[in-house]
C-alpha cells in the first residue's frame, strides 16, 4: 500500500509541474492534478499537505463556485467550480445503457433509477438548503419508484469529477485538524460558510468540532463518490460494518481470475 501511495503522489507532483495552468477542451491541466494532490493527503491525515495543495487551487483564481447550488450540475460543458469533469456527448462517453453514474442513478426512461434516496438522508438537510430539496420522485426501470439525485439527472451533460467546493472544505477540514495558523486566507469556519451560504444557509457563527466540517462535506459531496474514502481515513461504519470490512471492498471480478493471473480473490467472497 505504500509504494502504491508514493505512486501516486509522484504521479500527481510531476503532473502538477509539467502541465500547463489552463488547458482546452476541458482537459486536465496542473490545478486538477493539485486537486487529486489534496484528496490523497487528505486520506492520509497529512493536514498540512492537503491544505496547501487545495489552497493553490483556490487561490488561483481560475475557478469561481456557481452562483447557485444547482448550477453546478447538467451543465452541457464545465461550470465555472468544475476543476475536472468528464465531458458527455452522444457519441463520447455517452453513459448509455449500464455506463455511467447517470444511468443508475436517474429515474427511467433516461437512466435505470436503480440508485434510490432515503428519506433519511433526506432529512439531514435543514429547512432553507437548497442541498436537500435537489430530490425529484421517479421510478426504477422495474417500476420501483422513489427518490432520485438531480445531481445526475441528464444524459449528455458534463459530470464534475473534482470541483472548488470540495476544495474549501478540504482546506477547513485539514486547517481545523492540523491547528496553528490556518494555510490561506481563510479561517475553517470562513471557508465552510462560503459552502454553507451557497446553499441558501444562515452562515455558522463557530465551529467547535471537526465533524461539523465533515458534515458540511457530506451534504455537499453526496452521491459523487467521496463518502468511501471518508469512511475509510476515519474508521466510521457502514450499517454496522466497520470500516475495514471485507464486504467494504468490492470482489476481484471472477473473470479477471479466470485470465490465469493466480489473482487471490478478495478476503470475504
Amino acid at each position: 500500500m505504500e509504494e502504491v501511495y508514493t505512486q501516486i503522489l509522484n504521479d500527481l507532483k510531476d503532473a502538477a509541474e509539467k502541465m500547463p495552468p489552463v488547458s482546452s477542451s476541458a482537459r486536465a491541466n496542473k490545478y486538477a492534478a493539485l486537486a487529486f494532490l489534496s484528496r490523497v493527503y487528505l486520506s492520509q491525515a497529512k493536514y498540512s499537505e492537503a491544505a496547501e495543495a487545495a489552497n493553490e487551487v483556490i487561490e488561483s483564481g481560475e475557478y469561481a463556485l456557481a452562483s447557485s447550488f444547482d448550477k453546478e450540475f447538467n451543465n452541457a460543458t464545465n461550470s465555472p467550480e468544475d476543476i475536472f469533469a468528464i465531458q458527455q456527448t452522444s457519441q463520447s462517453n455517452s453513459g448509455t445503457s449500464n455506463f455511467g453514474i447517470t444511468t443508475f442513478y436517474s429515474g427511467d426512461p433516461v437512466g435505470r433509477g436503480e440508485i434510490q434516496i432515503t428519506e433519511e438522508h433526506i432529512d439531514k438537510y435543514e429547512a432553507g438548503d437548497a442541498r436537500g430539496a435537489f430530490f425529484y420522485p421517479g421510478s426504477s426501470i422495474s417500476g420501483v419508484e422513489g427518490m432520485m439525485t438531480t445531481k445526475w439527472r441528464d444524459l449528455y451533460k458534463a459530470i464534475p469529477v473534482i470541483r472548488l467546493a470540495e476544495m474549501y472544505l478540504t482546506r477547513a477540514e485539514a486547517n481545523f485538524r492540523k491547528g496553528g495558523a490556518p494555510i490561506g486566507p481563510n479561517t475553517p469556519l470562513e471557508d465552510v460558510n462560503i459552502i454553507h451560504e451557497r446553499a441558501g444557509l444562515n452562515p455558522l457563527s463557530s465551529i467547535t468540532n471537526v465533524d461539523e466540517i465533515v458534515n458540511e462535506r457530506y451534504l455537499e459531496l453526496a452521491f459523487e463518490g467521496e463518502r468511501f474514502f471518508t469512511v475509510k481515513r476515519l474508521k466510521l461504519t457502514v450499517n454496522g460494518l466497520p470500516y475495514n470490512d471485507p464486504k467494504l471492498i468490492l470482489p476481484i471480478p471472477q473473470r479477471e481470475i479466470d485470465l490465469g493471473n493466480a489473482l487471490p480473490q478478495n478476503a470475504g467472497y
